[in-house]
């Protein structure tokens, strides 16, 4: 009776020191998987506030804020900025070179006087001088009358010089631009205007005059009125309308 009821006592503790050791391996595995949640939980948020960069459909990078929205690329704006003032001072400079070539294809050139023309431009056929008597091209249009008369510019432009010819006389030269000039000499030594004024068409410049040498017209007051372009002499009458 003693041995078994010893054997008995034995069996049941050896049970009950099983369950205690599952117990405890339990325990030990609940408290790992919770640990493990809490760590995952404490990481997510910095998971998700470190900005991400994923590739796009098209094979460029694509950065991403916090709500997966993607961000505001400041320095493609700015760069779009400056490209449009680009274009836009571009279109400026345009539009003011399409206004000056329009200026210049719309310049009038009207008559310098009102007196009668009493020679013509010659071009590169000599005529006969009375004065010198010799034969020589005459590169402008003269005009001559009795009576002293106002003469104007022929069109917009800057007065470049004003000087005493030692043959022409007091000469007056204008700069119309697109290197086209007008050229009055002959005229009488009271002068209107200066070197560097800005002068619009039909001011007058000065009065006709007898300063000329070698253009006499029967004691006349004469203006001997030449053209330039490119600095070689032109027809007058290619310019000029009454």
């Amino acid at each position: 009776m003693t041995n078994k009821f010893r054997k008995t006592e034995k069996t049941s503790g050896d049970r009950n020191g099983i369950m205690v050791i599952l117990a405890i391996s339990l325990f030990i595995v609940m408290i790992s998987g919770a640990a493990a949640i809490m760590n995952q939980e404490k990481e997510q948020p910095q998971e998700n506030e470190n900005q991400t960069v994923i590739e796009n459909y098209d094979g460029e990078d694509q950065n991403l804020d916090v709500n997966g929205n993607q961000s505001v690329e400041i320095e493609n704006n700015e760069n779009s900025i400056v490209n449009n003032d680009v274009t836009n001072d571009t279109n400026d400079d345009e539009q003011t070179e399409n206004e000056e070539t329009e200026e210049e294809k719309t310049l009038v050139f009207n008559f310098p006087c009102e007196a009668e023309v009493v020679s013509q431009y010659s071009g590169n056929t000599p005529v006969f001088s009375e004065i010198l008597q010799d034969w020589r091209t005459h590169p402008a249009t003269d005009f001559a009358s009795e009576t002293q008369f106002d003469v104007k510019a022929i069109a917009d432009g800057v007065i470049e010089d004003i000087y005493d010819d030692g043959l022409m006389g007091m000469t007056v030269l204008i700069d119309h631009g697109n290197e086209i000039k007008s050229v009055y000499q002959s005229l009488d030594e009271t002068i209107s205007i200066k070197t560097g004024d800005e002068i619009t068409a039909g001011t007058v410049i000065g009065k006709a005059g007898k300063s000329a040498v070698v253009e006499q017209y029967d004691n006349k007051y004469l203006l001997h009125f030449a053209m330039l372009e490119n600095g070689a002499y032109k027809d007058p009458a290619e310019y000029i309308s009454q």
